[in-house]
């Protein structure tokens, strides 16, 4: 038998490895190793073909017209939602009435039944800056700063520390060295290593 000398430093990671390779979970995955993955979205899908859409604005983009209500709300645009309220409402509410009626206002907008009237109110109201696009959303690897490792802990420090690099949303993927007999046998020798003071 071989044996080979390790400074105490290497000695303890290789049994922090090995201790974390045995209590990670595997994800009900053979051999598994761990990615990093984002949603992307293909913009101007016809709604024949998909039934989610975003709200674009001035190059802004809101998931939901509820997104929309809310930035609108928060950052001073009481009187285009107002407009909005009374071209589809038949009311006249001044920015005055606004906060007596919020509720009111509110609930109707951010009814899916309006959507199609709050699109064509905001595009009057904007000059055509605001539309609705059809979206097709999918999960691809991310490959901008990718991440591959044995350990399900290291990809989820990837995305702490490179997550404002990756743009939509992130999760974890287990993968499979399943059929990959030099990977398989590295992660089994690791995962079959004793150390001995």
């Amino acid at each position: 038998m071989k044996t080979i000398q390790i400074s105490d430093e290497d000695y303890n990671f290789l049994s922090d490895c090995i201790k974390e390779l045995k209590t990670q979970d595997n994800r009900g995955t053979r051999q598994p190793f761990y990615t990093v993955w984002h949603e992307v979205r293909d913009y101007g899908i016809s709604e024949d073909y998909s039934i989610e859409c975003s709200f674009i604005w001035d190059d802004d983009e809101y998931e939901t017209i509820e997104d929309l209500y809310t930035f609108m709300n928060e950052n001073g645009y009481e009187e285009e939602i107002l407009k909005v309220y009374n071209n589809n409402n038949f009311t006249n509410y001044s920015i005055s009435d606004y906060e007596n009626h919020k509720i009111e206002i509110q609930t109707w907008f951010c009814d899916s039944m309006n959507v199609d009237e709050i699109v064509e109110s905001m595009a009057d109201i904007t000059q055509n800056l605001f539309y609705k696009v059809g979206i097709r959303k999918r999960k691809e690897q991310v490959v901008n700063g990718a991440c591959f490792s044995f350990f399900e802990k290291d990809a989820f420090d990837h995305i702490k520390l490179n997550g404002h690099n990756i743009q939509g949303k992130i999760h974890t993927y287990a993968d499979s060295l399943f059929r990959t007999p030099r990977m398989e046998k590295l992660l089994q020798f690791l995962h079959n290593l004793e150390l001995k003071e």
